[in-house]
C-alpha cells in the first residue's frame, strides 16, 4: 500500500481471462480483514483503477469517516500461447 493524504493507492494482479470476463478477488487490507474488489461479468483494462470509497485511511478528526482504496489492476498475460489457443482467439476476435 502506499498512501497520500487519506487515500490508499494498491495493485491487483489478475489473469487474462479474469479480466475479460470478470472476477471478484479479495485484498488484505491494513488492519487485517478482507476487502473484495468485483467486477464481475465487466471487461478489465490493463492499469485499469478501482475506487472503494471508504477503504482508505481515517480522516484525521472524523474517525467515522475514510477516503479511498485506489486498486490499480495488472492484467498478467500469457507468456506463450500454442497453435489451438493461438487459433480460438483469432476466430472469436
Amino acid at each position: 500500500f502506499e498512501r497520500k493524504g487519506d487515500d490508499l493507492y494498491t495493485d491487483l494482479h489478475v489473469t487474462l481471462r479474469e479480466a475479460l470476463t470478470g472476477f471478484e478477488k479479495g485484498i488484505v487490507h491494513l488492519d487485517g480483514r478482507e476487502v473484495k474488489v468485483s467486477r464481475a461479468g465487466k471487461v478489465t483494462k490493463p492499469f485499469e483503477v478501482v475506487k472503494l470509497r471508504g477503504e482508505g485511511m481515517p480522516v484525521h478528526n472524523f474517525p467515522s469517516q475514510a477516503g479511498t482504496l485506489h486498486v490499480r489492476v495488472l492484467v498478467d498475460f500469457p507468456a506463450d500461447l500454442n497453435e489451438a489457443q493461438r487459433q480460438v482467439i483469432a476466430d472469436h476476435f
